[in-house]
């Protein structure tokens, strides 16, 4: 368990890095869009998705589950050239804040966009790993329990460009410790809507 968390805690550590290599300069001299490259905002619909074991794809919005908020930064690839190789893929960090007293999380990643043809839309993957405040093996029956204070994590999605600046986007999110720290892994299972802003 502690050497997961302990890969985990790297893995936050090296996207932090990764993050901050994009400026040559420090943050405060240069403009926002020289670094950061799309802040979003939205709300994410806990307890979603295609697993039946786990969780459940619902035939209608399950608005008495909308109870977080779902934010994140996406970086400007560092180096672009160097990491051609592998997607130029952007640093990413984000979550979601609970508003009910209920499991919040943060995390770190890459993220790959890739635009479909010649239309707005984009397809988006993250890989990264979160960190949560959710209790890890003891819980009210029904509750989910998280083993690990550390996860890893996926997430897929698409978006729409609205114009230069705006955007809008749909993801299923998923995060576990694949039964590393366990069998206590209930992880977190969500789909969220965002509207983004793209410097």
């Amino acid at each position: 368990m502690r050497v997961f968390s302990k890969g985990v805690a790297v893995l936050l550590a090296w996207l932090a890095a990764a993050a901050s290599a994009a400026a040559q300069q420090t943050l405060s001299t240069m403009p926002v869009d020289a670094y950061l490259h799309e802040f979003r905002l939205g709300a994410s619909f806990e307890g979603v998705g295609l697993d039946p074991d786990f969780y459940y794809l619902p035939t209608t919005v399950p608005l008495d589950r909308l109870h977080k908020l779902s934010f994140e930064a996406l970086f400007r690839s560092p180096y672009p050239d160097l990491f051609r190789w592998i997607g130029s893929p952007k640093p990413t960090v984000g979550g979601a804040l609970s508003l009910t007293g209920d499991t919040s999380w943060v995390f770190a990643g890459l993220t790959w966009q890739l635009p479909v043809l010649e239309t707005p839309l984009f397809l988006e993957a993250t890989v990264g790993a979160t960190l949560h405040n959710g209790p890890l093996h003891d819980a009210a029956p029904g509750e989910a329990v998280y083993g690990c204070r550390s996860l890893l994590y996926v997430r897929g999605g698409i978006g729409y460009d609205i114009d230069e600046h705006w955007t809008a986007s749909a993801y299923l999110e998923h995060g576990s410790h694949g039964r590393v720290c366990g069998t206590d892994n209930s992880g977190f299972h969500s789909v969220g809507l965002q509207i983004g802003y793209k410097f």
